[in-house]
Order: C-alpha cells, then structure tokens, then sequence
C-alpha cells in the first residue's frame, strides 16, 4: 500500500495500482501508426482568478523562433503573481517546440546502469509489462525554477504510450522555459499527432497533479490540478491508444518543423510522487528507469533511485559517472483499493 499522507490525486473511487519499480524489458520503438483526431470539450474552475499579464515582448527560445508578444495565455512577471485561471484551452504554435514521443539514443551509459533506456529527450521512468494495457496513470510534481544562466526548454509530464506505439501518446504537464526574455511557464496536454494545447499560466513552486483516465473504451478524461493556485482543469476528449507503457518524464521538448530537440533547460531536481496506474495486467507491470544522453553519450538528466517510503523518485539535470547508491530497481508494490 501507498504511504499514509499522500496527496491524493483521485477524483472519484476506483482501483489503481501503484508503480512497480524493477527491472523490465525495453521493447524496441515501433513504426508511427495512424490516429483518430480527438475532440475538445474543456471545462475549467478556480476559486479565484484575476487577469493575466501579457507577454511583453517575443520569448525566444533557444535554438528555436520567436514566440509573438501577446500569443502566450499569460507570463509569469516577478513581484506581479495573479491567480490563474486554466482556460480551455489554446492550442500552441506549431513553431514552438513541442511534447514528442521518445528517441531512442545510441548512447552509452554508465558502467552499472542497468535494464534502462538511454533517450534523446526524456528522463524519468516507463511502466510495461506483458499483457499490461494502461487505461490511468497519474503523478504529482512541483513547477521547478530554472537557473537564468542557461537558455533552454524543458517540460515535466505523465503519459500513456509513446515508447512501444510510437505512433499514440496522450499526456498533461507543464513546460517551463527560459530565454533572454525571461521565463515562461504554464500547463498543457497533447494528444499525438496533434499539436499540444496550452492550459494556462503556473508559476515555479506551485504544487501540481496530473491524471489521464480512460473513462471507456476510446474515451478519455485528461485533468490538471494547480492546487497552489487553487486552479482545476478537466477535459473529456475522444482518443485512440495502445495503451502499452505509462510514463513520468522530464522532457527536452521537439521543434516540429525541423525535428530537432531543443536545448534542455536547467530545471535543478524535480520530484515525481503520487504514482499510479491502472488498467487490465498493470498490477504485475514493471518500470525502468529513462536516462537523457547527448551526442557526446554524456547522460545531462538522470532519474533517481525510487524510493517506496515516500512513492517518489527525482529527475536530477546534470552528468552521472555512476549509478546512484542501491542503483535503480525498487521493489513492487501491491495494488490499493
């Protein structure tokens, strides 16, 4: 059973199975299939909201073009902190780098490291496992600050599929930036292959959950929880996935008009707890670990061990020479009622 403590990210009674860390197979990354296009119905609530501040100026992100001023939902503005409300939803330019499915590296890890992913652009875990059809998974973070000396981009999130089916990936989070204009945050979804949609300003500090349910088969229910801001968001949309991995991932989002992954931002340490899924099969379902590695094969993000006390592991930004002490395999967890 999960801690006793935990915030609770359940919106209604239902049976979830906890993440179980250890060792798994990596399947091999498949062709992209073709999707149906999902429909939009947001709702939002907030206990209160003010206005947004406008962007004042483009944000440029690094190696990537200029957003134009007034297109963003809002910005965070130091010494002026409104209480957002998520919106229901603006979809992002196709000019700003996006959530993408994961690319597989060449490169190589550390002696030690074992039974994980190197990747291009994600950090974090993956739960698979034979048989295993993932209908929920759900994670709480907090926005990370991000050091100002470093231009980059990078986005904290959970998921379903986008390793195995490469071709489907539904997914909720935030992304948080940082150029010479300044940091951008805020919240959004994706479903592939569409664009992701921008829910509305957070700020570094605030507390968030995530959760994607399959209420039915083909229908799915995405929900976004600031509870800093005491702002919620939930939208029901129509959507086809395998189902075959869940994910917790510290991402370096993709520009999609040149398919080059953007520079990832110093976001520090952020921690993933609250982790869940469900569906048929899940229970006996393991997670490995994903490690981000450059062209030079030097790991820049790394996952720490899980640690079952707290249902919580760490995405570190930063080069690792070796594996963590007790290395990455935890062990499972029985499901919860």
């Amino acid at each position: 059973m999960r801690p006793q403590g935990r915030t609770s990210v359940t919106r209604r009674q239902r049976t979830l199975t906890t993440v179980a860390i250890t060792a798994g197979a990596i399947a091999t990354v498949t062709a992209a299939a073709c999707l149906s296009v999902p429909s939009f119905a947001g709702t939002f609530s907030a206990q209160a909201s003010a206005a947004l501040v406008p962007a004042s100026g483009p944000v440029r992100m690094a190696g990537g073009p200029a957003r134009p001023a007034g297109s963003e939902v809002g910005r965070a503005v130091d010494g002026n902190r409104p209480t957002p409300a998520f919106t229901a939803g603006t979809p992002v330019p196709a000019s700003w780098p996006q959530s993408a499915p994961l690319a597989q590296s060449a490169g190589r890890l550390p002696a030690g490291v074992k039974e994980s992913l190197p990747s291009a652009n994600w950090a974090g875990y993956e739960d698979t496992g034979t048989g295993a059809q993932f209908t929920e998974v759900a994670g709480s973070w907090v926005v990370p600050d991000l050091n100002q000396n470093v231009y980059g981009d990078s986005s904290t999130w959970v998921g379903i599929d986008g390793i195995k089916s490469h071709g489907d990936l539904i997914q909720a989070g935030t992304d948080q930036s940082w150029s010479a204009a300044g940091g951008l945050f805020y919240a959004w979804y994706e479903l592939l292959p569409q664009d992701s949609v921008e829910l509305g300003i957070v700020f570094p500090g605030d507390h968030i959950t995530a959760e994607i349910n399959e209420s039915q088969p083909g229908k799915w229910v995405i929900s976004v929880d600031d509870l800093t801001q005491h702002t919620s968001w939930t939208l029901p949309v129509s959507y086809t996935a395998a189902g075959t991995s869940a994910e917790w991932v510290e991402e370096a989002p993709t520009l999609s008009s040149s398919n080059s992954i953007e520079t990832l931002a110093d976001f520090g340490t952020v921690q993933f707890s609250d982790l869940a899924v469900a569906g048929p099969g899940t229970a006996s379902a393991t997670s490995s670990p994903i490690y981000m590695v450059n062209h030079s094969d030097q790991i820049i993000a790394y996952p720490t061990q899980y640690d079952p006390s707290t249902d919580s592991f760490n995405v570190v930004y930063g080069t690792l020479s070796s594996p963590p002490s007790g290395g990455q395999v935890g062990p499972p967890i029985a499901p919860t009622t």
